[in-house]
């Protein structure tokens, strides 16, 4: 058992700031900034950030850096990693990705979000998926002191497919990104014009179209809505470059692609609802978003939705289309029961706050 030190030095791989959005990124950077604001007040972690040429921090955070070339990403993962960690003297290293350097005697925590390549179709057969299951994770759970994953359900997940000891794993609930609540009647008025959005209410979606996500469900499930409906409420799909539509709805669906942050609050804010059908998630942030913007949500019953959900939206059965066309009729004309869903949607988005993230992780990596 190593011995822990009065004031330890935390070294973070932050290879995930590249200048893009990503989930991962998201839990990194509330945590920092967080970690920031309380160092100011005479509390916080010493922390130090690894990274590579490509690493840019993003803006407000105020962090030591080191960084060194990229190289093979292996080489980079199990040499640069561990050669900067060593050189700098760091107590404990923190991994926000599946996989740490296996040598060095420092603590070592990693992350593991959730185990989509082992649990969805195609790619859990694959073989990329069978060596990452057979020896690399295997590898790095053993080389790690802690593993820190988003829900009870990954939890579950990685004890079920790695044998992991239930007290090696701590949950931590990602936050809600700041800046997401309801935007005012000209703002939505702004983005619709922006985007282009007419009708007179939509449905939307927010996300990639990868096999999970099970977008052709909600496809689906949209073209089974009465045809009048359809003409009235379009769905909108932000996120998603290229899908193929049936000939029926190809005039009521929108494909926005790639879509700002900036933007993503005045979209779930204009929305009539916001539809999520994925199978399988490791936390799934984008229906808190939409809660915190006050837009009713209908979900997938599937994974960790009702863990992360509660009772604050309304779900449906994402392998049955009609199952999830009657829940989207049902939001869109049942107007109390859209009212109650947009009170309880509130309520529970305030759960997930930068604060819990925050206490959380820190008790996580330092063993507390």
């Amino acid at each position: 058992m190593r011995q822990k030190p009065s004031k330890p030095r935390v070294g973070i791989d932050a290879r995930q700031f590249s200048g893009k959005s990503t989930g991962i990124g998201s839990v990194l950077l509330n945590f920092l900034l967080e970690n920031q604001q309380r160092s100011a007040s005479g509390g916080g972690l010493d922390l130090l950030l690894f990274g590579n040429n490509d690493t840019i921090l993003p803006k407000g955070l105020d962090c030591e850096l080191i960084k060194t070339g990229e190289g093979p990403r292996v080489f980079f993962d199990q040499m640069s990693l561990l050669h900067m960690s060593l050189k700098s003297g760091i107590d404990i290293l923190f991994s926000p990705y599946p996989k740490i350097p296996v040598a060095g005697s420092m603590r070592k925590v990693i992350s593991i979000h959730d185990l989509i390549p082992l649990k969805v179709e195609p790619m859990k057969n694959s073989f990329k998926s069978l060596v990452y299951r057979g020896f690399l994770m295997d590898a790095y759970i053993s080389a790690s002191d802690a593993i820190v994953t988003v829900s009870e359900n990954s939890k579950k997940d990685i004890i079920e497919a790695f044998k992991v000891e239930e007290k090696r794993i701590s949950v931590v609930y990602p936050c809600i990104p700041h800046g997401f609540g309801r935007t005012t009647e000209s703002g939505i008025s702004t983005i619709r014009q922006k985007h282009g959005i007419r009708t007179k209410g939509f449905v939307l979606y927010v996300g990639n179209s990868l096999p999970h996500k099970n977008l052709n469900a909600l496809l689906r499930a949209y073209s089974l809505l009465p045809e009048k409906m359809r003409s009235e409420y379009g769905l909108v799909l932000a996120g998603t470059e290229e899908i193929d539509l049936p000939g029926e709805i190809r005039g009521t669906v929108k494909l926005l692609g790639y879509v700002d942050n900036a933007d993503l609050p005045g979209l779930f804010s204009a929305a009539s609802l916001f539809a999520f059908p994925s199978l399988y998630e490791g936390f799934g942030i984008p229906p808190l978003e939409a809660m915190a913007c006050g837009c009713p949500v209908a979900s997938s019953n599937a994974s960790c939705m009702p863990e992360v959900l509660g009772d604050a939206c309304l779900y449906f059965d994402p392998k049955n289309p009609n199952d999830i066309a009657e829940k989207i009729q049902t939001v869109i004309e049942n107007e109390t029961q859209r009212n109650d869903l947009i009170k309880r949607g509130l309520q529970r988005s305030m759960l997930y706050t930068r604060d819990r993230l925050y206490d959380s992780l820190r008790k996580a990596i330092l063993g507390d």
